[in-house]
């Protein structure tokens, strides 16, 4: 992406005075254009150090930390206010450990739910039919016999 071509966009019109600027390398500055597009997308008003994880491993979980350090050189100089929520992020992406993807095999794409399952599970009656209220008796023998059970 070219420099030109990022500060054109009406998000970095308030940046464009400011000396240090210039002093960002391309590669930040696309990484923290890429950020702004996040935030206009997402509504994000005040980002917290979530919401700078989140961006970043949006993407990529193994390409997050490179982000994060890119968009800190970028915003150090820019808003060096968020500086502190940017470093908490990435304790927050050394801490989480990486989410796996569950396993999608040729058997949970083809799954029947009416197909005999192969453990079946194990029942047993802990009371005794004949124990049961009358009413409920009758209910089961009702049903039993393929009738309705509100009789």
């Amino acid at each position: 992406m070219k420099l030109d071509s990022i500060l054109s966009k009406p998000a970095w019109a308030h940046f464009l005075a400011m000396p240090e600027l210039h002093q960002v390398p391309l590669s930040a500055l696309a990484t923290a254009d890429e950020f702004f597009d996040w935030i206009r997308a997402t509504g994000v008003a005040a980002p917290s150090s979530q919401d700078y994880a989140f961006w970043a491993a949006s993407k990529s979980e193994a390409d997050a930390q490179d982000r994060l350090r890119l968009l800190l050189a970028a915003f150090k100089l820019i808003i060096p206010s968020e500086e502190s929520g940017i470093v908490a992020a990435f304790k927050l992406l050394q801490a989480v450990e990486p989410i796996k993807e569950k396993d999608t095999g040729e058997d949970q794409l083809h799954w029947d739910p009416c197909a005999p399952r192969k453990q079946r599970r194990i029942r047993s009656v802990s009371i005794d039919p004949m124990d049961l209220p009358e009413r409920w008796i009758e209910t089961l023998r009702r049903s039993a016999m393929g009738l309705p059970s509100n009789g």
